[in-house]
């Protein structure tokens, strides 16, 4: 843990150019009072054993839950530091304090459900956008804007379960229409699509596409379709930690490939914003010249091969990444 918590520490400050203080223990209320103890760039890591004679070394005020009133009235009661409430026992900390009593006496004994990842796990992601015209499901203009939202969209559900460390299995795409009503399909991943988990929309996208198809050939009505798309969204559920890929024969090298570009574009939204890099299919068709184009293929290697018209010069089957132009520092 230390080790660990070193390396974040200074990456923090080399990244953001401030400083941090940081504490472990075996639960928050420890692992709190830890940060503050040798501010600044502290690095205090509280061992479960050690719990106890830690929190005696400090002032009551120190502990959480003790504001100037709470205090005041432990001093009423004859409780000047920590120290007098570990000296009794849990049974007798729980009847003269009550609730109080009961968490300081757990927490400072290093016990308590108090622990980080028992935080309640977020269970779906969703992402939609409202139209500022009502988009044609009958015209090829229409469905290519609706795919290039729905690209967008989804590089964007995808990237926020890149930041949480989570993976998806399911993914839903709703469509409403002019009338308000609206339709949503849901779809398991699974063998056929390669993937039974993923973060990254590359994967996600086949899936999206034919969705949106089944939505607007199938299940819309003639009515809903004669009116248009107001909005369209998308949602990944079934999010879990774990990722399940069954890798073809030779696909190793190219999943560690798109996973370094996704890896690079991950850096360059967090220092400059999402819109600092876009996928090529979530551009419109008219705007892609004015940018600076990509092949996943150059981006990680760094390099740029554009021809004279603004396209990429690449004849491999590469996904394009377009960024716009920033300045050269």
């Amino acid at each position: 843990p230390r080790l660990l918590a070193t390396d974040l520490r200074d990456a923090i400050e080399s990244r953001t150019g401030l400083t941090a203080s940081i504490g472990v223990g075996p639960n928050r209320f420890i692992a709190k009072l830890a940060s503050d103890y040798d501010k600044p760039r502290g690095l205090k890591p509280v061992a479960p054993g050690d719990c106890p004679a830690f929190v005696r070394s400090l002032k009551l005020g120190d502990l959480r839950g003790v504001g100037p009133k709470t205090r005041e009235r432990l001093e009423r009661l004859g409780f000047r530091a920590p120290a007098d409430i570990l000296d009794l026992s849990r049974e007798d900390a729980i009847e003269r304090l009550g609730d109080l009593g009961r968490s300081i006496w757990d927490h400072s004994h290093g016990t308590g459900g108090d622990l980080p990842d028992e935080r309640e796990q977020r269970k779906s992601i969703s992402r939609d956008r409202t139209f500022s015209e009502d988009q044609s499901c009958s015209s090829a203009a229409g469905r290519r804007e609706m795919l290039a939202t729905l690209s967008r969209l989804s590089a964007k559900a995808t990237y926020s379960l890149r930041k949480e460390c989570l993976f998806a299995s399911g993914v839903s795409v709703r469509v409403r229409f002019a009338d308000f009503s609206q339709i949503q399909r849901d779809r398991s991943l699974g063998a056929e699509d390669g993937v039974c988990s993923t973060d990254q929309d590359a994967d996600i996208m086949p899936v999206v596409e034919r969705l949106l198809e089944e939505i607007l050939t199938k299940r819309a009505s003639t009515a809903q379709r004669r009116m248009g798309v107001r909005l369209v969204g998308v949602k990944l559920a079934g999010l879990s930690a774990l990722r399940q890929r069954q890798l073809r024969l030779g696909e190793e090298d190219r999943v560690d490939q798109r996973a370094n570009v996704y890896k690079v574009a991950d850096e360059i939204r967090r220092r400059l914003g999402f819109d600092a890099l876009s996928i090529g299919r979530s551009i419109e068709s008219d705007s892609k010249r004015s940018r600076h184009v990509a092949t996943q293929h150059d981006a990680v290697r760094g390099k740029q091969q554009v021809n004279s018209e603004g396209e990429a010069d690449d004849s491999g089957d590469h996904e394009l990444w377009f960024g716009r132009e920033l300045p050269d520092n």
